[in-house]
C-alpha cells in the first residue's frame, strides 16, 4: 500500500518529463519505495531521479549506487542530528545541469552561496557515522518497540486498522492507525502532553484539511480524520511503550 504504480509511472513518461521525484520513505505511512526499479524507468526515459531520502536512514542503509539516483535530499534532524541543517547529494556530472536559486560567493561549487553553519554540518556528519555503526541495533531496538505497541492497541479492540504496509515492510519507527470510532484530533487533545502523536505529516500540521495521503489511499474524509500517526525513536524504551498504552487505553475509557 502506498507504493508508486510502476506501470502508471512509465506510462506518464514522456518526452516532456525532465525530473521525477519521490520520497524513498513516506513519513506518515511509512511505504518503503522500489527505488531501482523506478529509478530504471526514469532512466530509460533520459529523465533525472531525485528522492526525498529524509525518512530513509533510521530504517534502511542509503546506497545511492545501488539505487540509481542522480540526486538525492537528507536532513540530519531525521537521523539524530541537529535541527537546520540538511546534505543534497549530486550525482557526478549532473552538477551542470542545476542552476541555484540564489546566488552570491559561489561555495558549494557555485550551487549554493552563503557560508553553511560549521557547528551544525560537524554535528550533521556526527550523527551519520553513529547511524552508520550502529543502523542495525537500532532498528531492532526501534521495530520491537513499534510491534509491542502495536500488539497492545490490537488487544485493545475498538476495530483499530493499521494503515499502510504490514509491519514487515514499513518504517520501522512508524504506525498509522485508524480508530474508526473515535475523532483523531479529540483523542490527540487528551493524549498531550503525556503522549505527543499526529495526525499527518509535520509539514502539513497547519493545514486543517485531511491528509492528502490518506485521501489517496482511498480513506474517506471522515476517515482519513480518524487515523492517528505513532512515531518510535531510539531514544525510547519498553517502559515508555507500556504508559503510553495505558495512558492511550485510559484516554479511550474516558471518552468512551
Amino acid at each position: 500500500i502506498g507504493l508508486v504504480d510502476l506501470t502508471a509511472l512509465e506510462d506518464s513518461m514522456d518526452e516532456d518529463v525532465l525530473l521525477v521525484s519521490i520520497m524513498t520513505v513516506n513519513n506518515e505511512i511509512g511505504t518503503i519505495q522500489l527505488m531501482e526499479e523506478i529509478a530504471k524507468i526514469v532512466h530509460q526515459k533520459n529523465a533525472f531521479f531525485h528522492t526525498d531520502a529524509a525518512q530513509a536512514p533510521v530504517t534502511k542503509s542509503i546506497d545511492v549506487i545501488q539505487d540509481d539516483v542522480d540526486l538525492m535530499s537528507l536532513s540530519a534532524h531525521k537521523m539524530y542530528g541537529p535541527k537546520g541543517i540538511g546534505a543534497l547529494y549530486v550525482k557526478n556530472g549532473i552538477e551542470r545541469n542545476i542552476e541555484p536559486l540564489f546566488w552570491g560567493g559561489g561555495q558549494e561549487n557555485g550551487l549554493r552561496s552563503g557560508t553553511l553553519p560549521v557547528a551544525l554540518c560537524v554535528g550533521f556528519g556526527a550523527a551519520s557515522r553513529v547511524l552508520n555503526e550502529h543502523r542495525d541495533e537500532i532498528m531492532v531496538h526501534v521495530k520491537n518497540l513499534r510491534d509491542t505497541f502495536y500488539q497492545e492497541l490490537v488487544v485493545l479492540k475498538h476495530n483499530i486498522k493499521l494503515i499502510g504496509p504490514d509491519l514487515s515492510n514499513r518504517h520501522v519507527g512508524n504506525l498509522s492507525i485508524l480508530f474508526p470510532e473515535y475523532d483523531a484530533s479529540d483523542l490527540l487533545a487528551m493524549l498531550q502532553p503525556n503522549l505527543a502523536a499526529s495526525t499527518g505529516a509535520a509539514c502539513t500540521s497547519g493545514i486543517p484539511e485531511p491528509s492528502h495521503v490518506l485521501r489517496t489511499l482511498g480513506l474517506s474524509r471522515d476517515l482519513a480524520d480518524n487515523v492517528i500517526r505513532f512515531s518510535f525513536g531510539k531514544f525510547l524504551s519498553e517502559d515508555d511503550i507500556i504508559r503510553g498504552i495505558k495512558f492511550l487505553k485510559d484516554t479511550i475509557q474516558r471518552v468512551d
